[in-house]
């Protein structure tokens, strides 16, 4: 189980960094990782992230190249949207 980050006076940088590291290790290299889970997970850890979701997720992405995990499913801002099939 994840823990959330203690709010100290260290930067947000350094904090935020140590909260998607231990993500990705709890999460194995093997896994497929979903950007917008991950940066929902990291926010639960460091409530006082000042990032934007598109630099978090950047952060994230570049940690996950640097860690090895195979596949990353850039899903941050995907919209679901219906899909509609002709029926004949």
């Amino acid at each position: 189980m994840l823990e959330r980050m203690p709010a100290t006076a260290t930067t947000t940088t350094t904090t935020t960094d140590s909260a998607i590291e231990t993500l990705l290790r709890s999460g194995g290299r093997r896994q497929v990782l979903s950007m917008a889970d991950a940066v929902r997970k990291v926010r639960k850890l460091v409530p006082g992230c000042e990032l934007r979701d598109d630099e978090l997720g950047d952060l994230i992405a570049r940690h996950a190249m640097v860690n090895g995990v195979s596949a990353v499913a850039f899903d941050l801002h995907a919209k679901r949207r219906p899909i509609e099939l002709a029926v004949r």
